[in-house]
């Protein structure tokens, strides 16, 4: 009984057709981005997430959509798509480095650095990681940092 209450809990496995048209939105929304329209790749990577919410390349929809939405400077948003490419594939280093990304432009540096060294640790030799990440501990350094002492005034 309890196997079966496992299996109905999953996700049902994505049908080759909705893998198909996934991935197919997901080609579309690439080139409409390397073409700059930006909110065009969002709605046809929203198409991808819809038309495959759970196939082998869904990840890489939510990572993809995260990447459009940090050109229009949706940062929370950019982040909530790199969770959920996260959840479906934990080891997936773009999605991992995107959010480090869209952490660190909305000022949540600690997000930031948490996520570039999950990079760095499934992928040691990611150096824009790597630098990413170095950027982000200084920001918070310099936070906290104690205030420059005022200037004597010659009076």
């Amino acid at each position: 009984a309890a196997a079966a209450t496992a299996t109905a809990a999953a996700p049902a496995a994505a049908s080759a057709d909705a893998i198909a048209a996934g991935d197919a939105k997901k080609a579309e929304g690439n080139a409409a981005l390397s073409a700059g329209r930006v909110e065009d790749a969002v709605a046809l990577y929203t198409q991808a997430i819809e038309a495959c919410a759970s196939g082998p390349n869904s990840h890489v929809y939510f990572a993809n959509r995260a990447a459009a939405l940090m050109r229009l400077k949706e940062y929370g948003r950019a982040i909530a798509d790199c969770d959920a490419a996260i959840a479906l594939s934990p080891d997936y280093v773009k999605a991992h480095v995107r959010k480090g990304n869209a952490a660190y432009y909305k000022g949540s540096y600690a997000v930031a650095i948490a996520a570039y060294e999950r990079a760095l640790e499934l992928e040691p030799s990611n150096e824009a990681a790597r630098e990413q990440l170095h950027a982000a501990r200084r920001k918070v350094e310099a936070q906290n940092a104690p205030p420059a002492p005022a200037a004597a005034s010659s009076v």
